[in-house]
Order: C-alpha cells, then structure tokens, then sequence
C-alpha cells in the first residue's frame, strides 16, 4: 500500500547499504522503499554525491527508528573489535 506522505529514516551512500534496511523493516510490518536520485539508475554514481534514502510512512516512522537502532546495536555488539592489538614487547 503506498501512503500519501513517506518520511526519511535514514541516508546511506549506495542503494546496496539501503536493500537489507528496506528488508528488515518489511519483515516487521513496516512498507519501506528506497528514494535515489540517481537518474533513475543510468547515473548510479550520482547516488554517491546525492545519497540514497530508506524511506518509511509518517505513520511507521517511531517504530521503523526504534527497530534501526535495535539492528544497529545488535550488529555493533556482533561485531569483533577492531582495535589492533599493543604488542607487549614494548
């Protein structure tokens, strides 16, 4: 269902980065798409200087926020540190 006023979620540089955003949402209920000004595909490179926008409902925004920042907390505490290690020689 396409609703009359969609609102911006977040911006990434590439739709590759958008797609799996667009996916998470739908599977919990939420009509996600993604918004590029990119010459509708035959400039991709435009997406760079533009941004590629996750694009939610006025009316899903709060819950498609909270669910965002659930996945990108889960994802930070997956992923390994990337500090490099101190040698201790010294």
């Amino acid at each position: 269902m396409w609703h009359d006023s969609y609102r911006k979620l977040v911006e990434v540089p590439m739709a590759a980065f958008a797609e799996p955003l667009v996916a998470l949402l739908k599977r919990h209920g939420i009509e996600a798409t993604v918004r590029a000004d990119d010459g509708g595909g035959l400039y991709p490179s435009l997406a760079w200087v533009n941004g590629v926008w996750v694009m939610v409902p006025d009316t899903d925004y709060e819950v498609a926020a909270r669910l965002l920042a659930q996945h990108e907390t889960s994802l930070a505490e997956a992923a390994p540190e990337l500090e490099p290690e101190e040698d201790d020689d010294g």
